[in-house]
């Protein structure tokens, strides 16, 4: 049990920020989502974007014009500090974002029930569990930079067998991934969380803490956004005509596997069929190209990560 503590002047509620940040970075969010699949030309891509941009960057002006700031900014000069919260926000990406669609996969694509579904996900959930009691005996022995950057190293090459996966239930390669990224995954938190909150002074705790639980939230929805948009590209770009589907039901088809899935019921089995063989096979073009953003984004963060961090962190305190 951790005594009670409180900042010695803890920052007022700030409405003006709290709407800066929540519209930028909604804006931000569809406006990549937005021109993911209708191109980053887009008139309505363009203004999202750098409107959500703009009010992003009133937001830390804003910040460190003040000397309560509702998010203390000035955090983030400290390299550490800033690499773990990266960190953290792209391992999100991948794990919430690759779960997300790995739950359609199996529905949609391999055609299991929810509980079936449910059942292959179960190794994942499991493993950052054990991951997160077998991390802090594994960053006292290899240290900050080690467990970090080799977290997301073996998170990274743990997504490679994913690439081999189609229209066959292969569970034991689903599952043997889900356990290595969930046990890494983990291990990379832990050890990032060690550093975020030791880089600050006691005083400070409260500041980052919040910072890294925004980590994780932002990191989710943005893996979800993110690579559903670039999922979604694929998928409309890859799904060609089907013969005997009319142009408006096929144009439907084209938004997503579930509708065209449910626009197939509707057509002469044949047709439907075909209709659904063409669609999974476009999601799964999709899911592919997804799953090597991730690798791409986890090997980026491992990059930066052995090259920034220190092997020891000893904190601020």
């Amino acid at each position: 049990m951790a005594a009670p503590s409180r900042a010695a002047t803890p920052a007022p509620l700030d409405p003006v920020s709290v709407g800066l940040v929540t519209v930028g970075i909604l804006g931000f969010a569809f406006g990549g989502k937005h021109g993911a699949r209708h191109g980053f030309d887009d008139p309505l891509a363009v203004v999202t974007l750098l409107g959500g941009i703009a009010l992003l960057t009133t937001f830390v002006r804003r910040q460190l014009g003040t000397t309560t700031p509702l998010l203390d900014v000035r955090l983030f000069g400290q390299r550490a500090f800033a690499v773990a919260v990266g960190c953290i926000v792209l391992a999100m990406v991948a794990l919430i974002g690759l779960d997300f669609f790995f739950a359609q996969y199996l529905q949609l694509v391999l055609g299991l029930e929810p509980l079936a579904a449910s059942v292959r996900l179960i190794p994942l959930a499991l493993a950052t569990i054990v991951g997160g009691l077998i991390a802090a005996p594994i960053l006292a022995r290899v240290g900050t930079r080690a467990s970090i950057a080799g977290g997301l190293l073996i998170s990274a090459l743990s997504l490679v067998p994913l690439l081999s996966l189609g229209l066959a239930d292969e569970w034991l390669i689903l599952s043997g991934s889900f356990i290595v990224l969930g046990l890494a995954i983990q291990v990379v938190a832990v050890a990032a969380n060690d550093v975020i909150v030791s880089a600050v002074t006691t005083d400070r705790a409260g500041d980052a803490a919040a910072i890294e639980e925004t980590a994780y939230e932002l990191g989710g929805g943005l893996g979800i956004a993110v690579l559903g948009s670039v999922l979604a590209a694929i998928y409309t770009d890859a799904l060609t005509t089907v013969r005997g589907v009319p142009a408006a039901e096929m144009a439907d088809s084209r938004e997503s596997l579930s509708e065209a899935t449910e626009i197939a019921a509707g057509l002469p089995a044949a047709i439907g069929d075909a209709l659904v063989d063409a669609a999974r096979l476009a999601f799964l073009d999709g899911l592919h190209v997804a799953i090597i953003a991730s690798i791409v984004l986890m090997l980026t963060a491992t990059a930066v990560a052995a090259a920034v961090l220190p092997r020891v962190f000893s904190g601020a305190r």
